[in-house]
């Protein structure tokens, strides 16, 4: 049955929720009552073959019970009330040759070189290969991303996503997504290289004061275990808040 937008799942053991993303994925998954273990069972019994989202403690529980582990993510966020972004953030300098553009001037397909010069082979946002899927997973790469900047996968981008182009196409963009935790920064990506040294920096710092001058009291993003990102973060101001996992249910 739902409740609101959450969908419950309920035996005589444990109870969880979920927000129902379709594709078969789970998003905020919560143990609402009961043991772990009883939380886990149930979540795959119910939902075989599903894509999970949940918090470090219920992710370990479905990983004992037979889950497989896609993503350890780690939750960062910048409370915008308590540490004000310098207002100049909001108009970065660019190199020249380079041009902020919004989402709408710019079509996904034109990103797809950067999203796969982002996430090259061995990176530990790049998805492992399946079976009727471009090499290494490069078709999941892009299809996401695509679904990110049109609006598919988690609403209208918010303002503050934006790409970085050249006379040669895009070189960076970041895109913010509207979440049940406010605004997330849920891509930010660049070629690689000296031309686009500290976009990535320019590009989230843009993000918040953008975010602040729109009123939100805080933002947030997750970076993947093993990404070399987090000490960025960390260095510009960001502060680990809690881990989250994503899992595959058998």
């Amino acid at each position: 049955m739902t409740d609101g937008i959450r969908t419950i799942l309920k035996d005589e053991s444990a109870q969880v929720s979920y927000l129902d993303r379709g594709r078969r994925r789970a998003a905020d998954l919560r143990h609402e009552q009961g043991a772990g273990a009883g939380a886990a069972e149930l979540v795959l019994r119910t939902l075989p073959g599903w894509s999970l989202s949940c918090d470090e403690e219920l992710g370990r529980a479905l990983l004992a019970a037979g889950a497989r582990l896609t993503r350890h993510g780690h939750v960062y966020q910048w409370d915008l009330i308590a540490v004000p972004p310098e207002p100049s953030w909001r108009t970065p300098r660019l190199a020249q040759g380079l041009t902020l553009l919004p989402v709408a001037a710019v079509p996904a397909p034109q990103l797809d070189p950067v999203v796969l010069a982002a996430y090259p082979v061995g990176h530990p946002d790049h998805p492992p290969a399946r079976e009727g899927a471009l090499p290494h997973g490069e078709r999941e790469l892009v299809e996401t991303f695509r679904g990110l900047w049109t609006g598919e996968l988690a609403g209208p981008p918010l303002p503050g996503s934006a790409a970085v182009c050249g006379e040669d196409g895009p070189v960076a963009a970041v895109v913010v997504s509207a979440t049940t935790a406010g605004p997330w920064i849920t891509q930010l990506l660049r070629l690689p290289g000296p031309r686009t040294a500290g976009l990535g920096t320019a590009l989230l710092r843009r993000v918040l004061a953008v975010a602040a001058d729109g009123g939100a009291p805080s933002i947030g993003l997750t970076v993947t275990e093993g990404n070399p990102a987090r000490a960025r973060y960390e260095r510009i101001g960001f502060r680990r808040s809690t881990g989250r996992m994503d899992l595959t249910a058998p």
